[in-house]
């Protein structure tokens, strides 16, 4: 879900101290006092604790958690930037050239921050450990803050958002409070810093094709076949299947139009199946596309400088999961998952994201 709030400051056009402002006014990480709220202290303790076993989904491609947990603590909201390393040269083959050799010192100063913090990451992910606060934890690992500052910022080669957190709050997700209370349910939410990223993670989760939905809908119907139930029923059970799974890709199963409406159908007609978001999309009002591009057109310059950004020097990575950041680790997926495109279209591709 993609939330805009009236105001709000944006990345590198606000002050810092705005920003920051914003992001600890929605959003948290600490855990609710149980005497002053409990019923949100029960519902954090419930959804928003990172298990510390770490799950299956965790550990996908072999690392120890690809999701960052334990969270890194700070004593205020920060936004980290990755360390900037000159390329002057004017000429197009040196310039590849020092492009190259500043990715190489990008990832060795990853490696290198990575090796420092190693020892705080086992302190927090110690369930004996104890430590009563920041300076305590840092202390333990003969590190000074700003030290530990330099280290963090280094981890990354984007821009990431660290929230206010305690060392005793590194397994909690971020959530907000009045959301968290009415959602009831485990959210991660944050604060978009990267217009592109966010386009690029919610238009390939969106399209992410999962595989497994025919094989899962065929099984289902085997074993209702096998059950003495009648054809309301049947396919009640079937939609109800459906509706807790989707597939998106073009050999993903669709869903036909109850039996009672398929009789009522002349024979030859093949407006049997039921409709879904890509057909909605499809047959969406002219209105409402022009309304949008009222709205949005002429907005498209972050975006534009931040597609170069990204075929010039790739993803963000994240050297403390080993990975991306959460929501770069899902577009990630969803990306490898994609089927290859054909010949030709990626320019397609390219030239329809920066327009």
């Amino acid at each position: 879900m993609l939330v805009w709030i009236k105001d709000s400051p944006a990345f590198e056009d606000s002050l810092d101290s705005e920003v920051y402002k914003f992001i600890n006014k929605y959003i948290t990480c600490k855990m609710p006092d149980p005497e002053r709220d409990p019923e949100l202290n029960k519902i954090v303790s419930e959804v928003q604790v990172h298990s510390r076993n770490h799950s299956k989904s965790c550990k996908k491609g072999n690392v120890s958690c690809r999701f960052g947990f334990p969270k890194l603590p700070m004593k205020e909201t920060i936004i980290t930037r990755p360390p900037i390393i000159a390329c002057n040269s004017n000429d197009g083959q040196d310039a590849a050239s020092e492009l190259k050799q500043q990715k190489r010192e990008l990832t060795r100063m990853q490696r290198e921050a990575k090796a420092k913090l190693n020892p705080l990451r086992k302190l927090l992910m110690d369930p004996d450990a104890s430590f009563s606060s920041l300076s305590d934890v840092l202390q333990q690992c003969n590190l000074t803050h700003e030290e530990y500052r330099k280290y963090v910022a280094r981890l990354t080669s984007g821009c990431t958002v660290m929230l206010k957190r305690d060392p005793n709050e590194c397994w909690i997700n971020a959530y907000n409070q009045d959301l968290l209370r009415a959602w009831n349910a485990n959210m991660d939410i944050q604060y978009v810093i990267d217009d592109f990223g966010c386009i690029m993670y919610m238009m390939s989760y969106i399209s992410k094709p999962e595989h497994e939905m025919t094989e899962f809908l065929n099984s289902v119907i085997k074993d209702v076949k096998k059950s003495k139930v009648n054809e309301r029923d049947e396919m009640k059970q079937i939609m109800q299947a459906y509706a807790k799974h989707r597939e998106t890709d073009e050999d993903g199963l669709k869903m036909s139009h109850p039996i009672s409406r398929l009789k009522e159908m002349h024979p030859d007609s093949e407006e049997v199946w039921m409709s879904g978001i890509p057909e909605k999309y499809l047959h969406r009002p002219v209105d409402f596309e022009d309304g949008n591009k009222k709205r949005y057109e002429g907005q498209g310059r972050k975006i534009d400088e931040a597609l170069e950004h990204y075929q010039q020097y790739g993803p963000a990575l994240n050297a403390w999961n080993t990975f991306a950041p959460e929501v770069e680790v899902d577009r990630l997926e969803c990306l490898a998952e994609r089927e290859p495109l054909e010949p030709g279209n990626e320019d397609e591709l390219a030239s329809s994201g920066s327009s």
